[in-house]
């Protein structure tokens, strides 16, 4: 008999009862679910429509766990800066006489307005600079910084000024929340 999730999706058999909610009697006689020891991804779709939010949150992955190296963080500055060498050989040695117009200079524009907050946050980051590198107005300028280029790479992309308006709109919403 197909019974319904609480996500209104219909399976045909009962899900198999998962070793994180199974309940286990306590001294009390009083059942207490275990705690969780998998990850979230060790779950299924209708393992996860059973857990409440808290559960959830328990099995995800502390992100404080997660740091990259130095090494990975100066590779991120350095990746900013290949396309910005890129664009500086293209602008002495264009491959034809129109190659620069509106469309190419708003990209390069947009990747050359980027450069610097990138590549200095990730440089401060390989140094250990942050006392939280997630918390930081470098990081926030990184990451607003993306969504300008975002709204430049719109139109350069495009050529559209319906698709910049809506983009400007939809990344300035996302910059100031």
């Amino acid at each position: 008999m197909p019974m319904r999730l609480r996500s209104g999706h219909r399976v045909l058999a009962e899900p198999p009862t998962s070793p994180a909610r199974s309940a286990a009697k306590s001294n009390d006689g009083f059942y207490t679910r275990r705690k969780h020891t998998r990850s979230i991804t060790d779950y299924n779709m209708e393992e996860l429509n059973e857990m409440s939010i808290d559960e959830i949150a328990e099995a995800m992955p502390k992100w404080a766990d997660y740091h990259m190296t130095p090494l990975q963080e100066v590779a991120n500055s350095v990746s900013m800066v290949i396309p910005a060498g890129v664009i500086f050989y293209y602008w002495l040695n264009p491959p034809h006489d129109t190659f620069w117009n509106e469309y190419t200079g708003a990209l390069a524009y947009g990747t050359l307005l980027h450069l610097p907050f990138s590549f200095f946050y990730h440089l401060l980051c390989a140094f250990r600079v942050f006392k939280d590198p997630v918390d930081c107005i470098p990081r926030k300028l990184d990451q607003t910084f993306i969504h300008v280029n975002c709204v430049i790479f719109a139109y350069g992309l495009s050529g559209s000024y319906i698709l910049l308006i809506a983009t400007a709109i939809i990344n300035t919403w996302h910059i100031i929340r």
